[in-house]
């Protein structure tokens, strides 16, 4: 039986802490994760020419990450 890699994943969860300034994953990473904001918010930047552009703010309840992971 061919195994489902959604549910050979699943047991890999875990939790960090992040502080404000705090990265959790940079643009071009290669990690593999999907994140799930619980408390506080974090935001998504973007590198540009002028500097960093917020790009949105992810709120407690909502995904980041890397939603290859559902494909």
């Amino acid at each position: 039986m061919t195994e489902n890699p959604i549910e050979r994943n699943i047991c890999n969860f875990g939790s960090s802490t992040s502080n404000t300034g705090d990265y959790i994953f940079k643009e071009g990473d290669t990690e593999n994760a999907l994140y799930i904001v619980l408390t506080g918010r974090c935001r998504a930047l973007a590198k540009t020419d002028k500097g960093l552009k917020a790009l949105g703010d992810i709120s407690a309840g909502e995904p980041v990450g890397e939603f290859a992971l559902f494909t």
